[in-house]
């Protein structure tokens, strides 16, 4: 038994120590943070106050890219699966060259067309009107 309570005594020490250390980082990443705005010359205020801009924007960006992980990893209610399955959006095929339509579950639906819509839509994905244009010049 004093063997177990001994080493959970050496772990809490241990995380204890690792909490301090990372404390310490932090304060050193905001004392050095802190000195370089010290150092910049009062010419460089608006190099300044655009970076730091951009510093604020790419945090904002990174707190919405989290909450969306947050937001995938959550189970989908009935109402927003419903929602995203009615969806149906254009979509770009990179390997046929095409428009697809695609629900919001990602399935590919078929769009119907007349045959002389298929007659162009197949030319332009098959890169003959560009063809004819390199013949021209």
């Amino acid at each position: 038994k004093k063997d177990k309570k001994e080493k959970k005594d050496k772990k809490d020490k241990k995380d204890k120590k690792e909490k301090k250390t990372d404390r310490a980082r932090v304060q050193d990443d905001e004392v050095n943070i802190a000195a370089k705005r010290q150092k910049t010359s009062p010419g460089d205020a608006a190099a300044e106050r655009q970076r730091s801009e951009q510093e604020r924007i790419v945090k904002v960006q990174e707190q919405q890219t989290r909450a969306e992980k947050r937001r995938m990893l959550a189970p989908m209610t009935q109402s927003q699966a419903e929602e995203a399955n009615s969806r149906v959006e254009r979509v770009w095929d990179d390997d046929t060259g095409r428009w697809r339509l695609v629900r919001g579950g990602g399935e590919v639906l078929e769009q119907i067309v007349t045959a002389s819509e298929h007659r162009t839509i197949n030319k332009q994905a098959t890169g003959w009107i560009s063809r004819i244009n390199a013949r021209s010049f």
